[in-house]
């Protein structure tokens, strides 16, 4: 049995996106459960924090992991969902490195740039982070060891209203005081 996903904000764009990762995503895990688990998860994060007409977001929320863990392009995104869907996405991917250091490098700059992308991607390392709390995964020691310069590369002095609360929630959950 799959993960059913209802959403009373449904257009025709999150749903071709939700129908896209299905079918891209349909053999990959997340811990134990489904990988559109954490996709939707990330979901549930944005849809609070964007205008409720914002479908390219939530599109980009969804699609998330697309590019960078399938063979989905970002000329395909653009084709298919549209300019701002495909940079959103773009946004957060990793890109070249031989360490993951070096592809996080890569990111931050596109990031820095993108408030959109941005939001996407707090919501996808709060979701990450939250998981690891809850199911006590290792993986929580390498989001603990990385946080320090994510939040110095990424938080601005003066962050949006739709990124400060994950900010703040990411502090609390990786244990940040003000240094």
């Amino acid at each position: 049995m799959g993960i059913t996903w209802i959403d009373p904000f449904e257009t025709d764009l999150t749903r071709r996106a939700t129908e896209l990762v299905r079918v891209k995503f349909e053999d990959k895990r997340y811990g134990d459960q489904e990988y559109l688990y954490h996709l939707f998860a990330v979901l549930q994060l944005v849809i609070p924090r964007t205008p409720h007409q914002d479908d390219e977001i939530r599109a980009a929320a969804i699609l998330h992991d697309i590019i960078e863990d399938t063979d989905v392009t970002r000329e395909d995104l653009e084709r298919d969902f549209g300019p701002r869907v495909a940079r959103i996405v773009w946004g957060v991917t990793d890109g070249e490195g031989k360490t993951r250091r070096e592809r996080h490098q890569a990111v931050y700059q596109k990031l820095q740039a993108d408030d959109d992308a941005l939001l996407v991607k707090l919501c996808d390392r709060y979701a990450n982070v939250s998981h690891c709390w809850k199911t006590q995964s290792p993986l929580l020691f390498m989001y603990h060891r990385e946080y320090p310069e994510f939040r110095k590369e990424l938080r601005k002095a003066d962050p949006l209203p739709m990124h400060r609360h994950l900010w703040d929630g990411l502090d609390k959950l990786m244990g940040w005081r003000d240094r």
